[in-house]
């Protein structure tokens, strides 16, 4: 669920837990004409700091170097996901998506 969170916006929250090998969120993902995107942090950044900050990398292993990708609830994630998910980037569906 998207709610506020103290601090820091708006913010993604699980309502129950999650098992494992479980799909969290399959996401398409935007450009930066998306009007969603003025919505993300930092609040009175420019677009271009918006995508910047909540881009996610779309390459082999997430690799940050190759094709960045911006999906608008995925941006609410407000620490890493790492220790306890992974994620994967579907060329082909355009979507991003976050397994336990």
């Amino acid at each position: 669920m998207v709610t506020p969170i103290p601090g820091k916006g708006l913010g993604l929250v699980a309502l129950r837990d999650i098992p494992a090998a479980y799909p969290i969120i399959v996401e398409p993902v935007v450009d930066k004409t998306h009007p969603g995107v003025a919505d993300l942090m930092p609040r009175n950044g420019s677009l271009d700091d918006k995508y910047d900050l909540n881009m996610y990398g779309a390459g082999e292993d997430d690799n940050a170097d190759e094709r960045v990708v911006v999906s608008l609830r995925m941006s609410r994630v407000n620490h890493s996901c790492a220790p306890n998910a992974d994620s994967f980037y579907d060329q082909y569906a355009k979507v991003k998506q976050k397994f336990r």
